[in-house]
């Protein structure tokens, strides 16, 4: 997380990195910061052995989660460790590199990477969030939620959070194992490669995606695809590298949310027609049909808003019983759009329901 002072980033770290279970470590770094602070002190019976090795246990090698606040302040000693950490899970600890539990580094700064130095460092943060300051029309709103929540009365989410945690390391682990099964379609992997060339050609300053940074990207993608139990990436997903492909500019998120839409592939039944929604363009309601197609027995549908509010509330679902996607504004009511053409036969519940051909109709 990066922006001004006082903008609840190392709350919003503490509550992303406090979901997983294990053990976590968290440590606010300075210019001061000394490498003990954060991977242990000298071991004292070790050095009588003339051997130079740390005592990890409590420490970052040894945390399963971590929040490291004001990470760019730190010292080159500090850095230069944390650059083997973060790539390859491992720290030299005297002559044996050990491998660590180290699930997950969320860290936070007031500013960005003043010294070319710190891009190899900067480069290992895969997701970058922009926390700006509350706008205008949301300091009531804030100052609102500030007096209804004390410390002797949390609010319901916190209390929930505080209750247990919502990942384990052998969720995680589950996770990465099963997304290697996810089918990467060439079509989207064509689209990731274009927006690369963008970057680096057509934006000022340009931005440059490197290797690491683009190979770890559809890593990702594919394990966003699987939490959700879909079997291959869809469009909808590559908006996640909106907060991905972003270098010191946050305003180029935008720029690479709307190369993405206006970028994505043409496929038959892709097109959603004349419905405009809140919240959601066409190419994530394109990306929400693949999806859902391949999860029929979810019972879980898709929500949007069309603009006017003539469908508020509305869910997108493939109805198994007359063989074609509906969009209805509440449940067992009549649709209000359909896929245009019906398939022949009835969808079996064992194959998944087939993507809409010809766009959709109104009710």
């Amino acid at each position: 997380f990066v922006g001004p002072p006082g903008t609840a980033k190392s709350l919003l770290a503490r509550r992303l990195a406090k979901i997983s279970k294990g053990m976590f470590f968290e440590r606010l770094l300075t210019r001061f910061s000394v490498p003990e602070e954060l991977f242990g002190p000298l071991s004292l019976k070790e050095l009588e052995n003339d051997r130079l090795t740390r005592k990890v246990a409590g420490y970052l090698p040894d945390a399963v989660v971590a929040f490291l606040d004001e990470v760019f302040k730190a010292n080159s000693s500090i850095l230069n460790s944390l650059l083997t950490l973060l790539n390859d899970r491992a720290f030299d600890n005297g002559d044996a590199r050990i491998s660590v539990p180290l699930l997950c580094v969320v860290a936070a700064s007031n500013q960005f990477p003043e010294d070319d130095g710190l891009d190899a460092l900067y480069d290992r943060f895969l997701v970058r969030r922009f926390v700006p300051c509350v706008s205008d029309s949301g300091v009531a709103s804030l100052l609102r939620a500030a007096l209804d929540v004390t410390p002797s009365r949390p609010s319901k989410r916190c209390s929930k959070l505080q209750d247990g945690h919502l990942l384990s390391m052998v969720d995680c682990v589950d996770v990465q194992r099963r997304a290697e099964s996810v089918v990467f379609p060439g079509r989207l992997l064509c689209v990731v490669a274009a927006l690369r060339q963008h970057l680096r050609d057509n934006i000022e300053p340009p931005v440059e995606v490197s290797d690491r940074r683009l190979v770890r990207a559809v890593l990702l993608l594919r394990v966003a695809a699987c939490a959700v139990n879909a079997a291959e990436v869809a469009e909808v997903d590559l908006l996640l590298l909106q907060h991905i492909f972003w270098h010191r500019d946050p305003s180029h998120a935008e720029v690479i949310r709307n190369f993405l839409i206006d970028h994505k592939p043409r496929v038959d039944g892709g097109d959603i027609g004349d419905i405009q929604v809140v919240g959601a363009g066409r190419a994530e309601l394109d990306g929400l049909y693949f999806r859902y197609r391949d999860d029929i027995d979810s019972n879980a549908p898709a929500r949007f808003w069309q603009i006017g509010g003539a469908i508020a509330g509305a869910v997108l679902h493939f109805s198994a019983e007359r063989g074609r996607w509906e969009i209805t504004s509440e449940p067992d009511k009549q649709p209000r759009y359909v896929s245009r053409v019906l398939p022949p036969v009835p969808v079996p519940t064992s194959r998944p329901p087939p993507v809409p051909i010809g766009g959709w109709s109104a009710v």
